[in-house]
């Protein structure tokens, strides 16, 4: 089993495997498992809850597992015999996952501010995309760009360490999609 991170799916990489008694035909992940109908493994339970070390939690005998299906904590595996179904609640962790709700494209007022030497900046981002936090002075100038990178839905939070910058107003820009905000932060030496 691979297990592949696709949080910027401009750049996917490899996050953890592990090796399989059968032959991996179909995966499901239900929360902090991996459910794996595994062919002549039958069905395996992995907790990936740290996807870097998947570890075998539990499984149940049967021989050619192709697909599989989870509803709560109910596996159904297809075989070439019909469908086998499993009562995995033993092994399920039930959470119920509530979407991130992320109200609008917001730069929260830094806090603390004004500071001395460092501050942290918070922002919201409502939808998926390529996202730019920036520092620049008083008169326009860039200072430094804090943050250019792809960010999905959430919230994020920047710590700014300004030790090497001289005290003053400076503006952070935050510029994601076709919105720009922007906010005033005090530099105290």
């Amino acid at each position: 089993m691979t297990i592949v991170n696709v949080s910027d799916p401009t750049s996917p990489y490899l996050e953890g495997s592990c090796r399989t008694p059968g032959e991996d035909w179909d995966v499901v992940v239900s929360g902090d498992r991996a459910l794996v109908a595994d062919g002549s493994g039958g069905l395996r339970i992995y907790d990936v809850n740290d996807p870097t070390e998947p570890e075998e939690i539990a499984f149940y005998e049967g021989r050619d597992a192709r697909g599989i299906d989870v509803r709560g904590s109910t596996a159904y595996v297809a075989t070439s015999r019909g469908l086998d179904i499993y009562d995995c609640s033993d092994v399920m962790e039930i959470k119920e996952q509530q979407p991130e709700i992320v109200n609008g494209f917001i730069l929260s007022p830094p806090y603390p501010n004004p500071f001395n030497a460092s501050t942290r900046l918070t922002y919201n981002i409502p939808t998926p995309g390529l996202v730019t936090l920036k520092l620049f002075d008083i008169a326009g100038r860039q200072v430094r760009v804090l943050e250019d990178d792809y960010r999905t839905v959430g919230r994020y939070e920047y710590a700014l360490d300004a030790g090497d910058l001289a005290a003053g107003v400076y503006v952070v820009r935050l510029e994601g999609g076709m919105k720009v905000v922007s906010g005033k932060i005090v530099l105290m030496k």
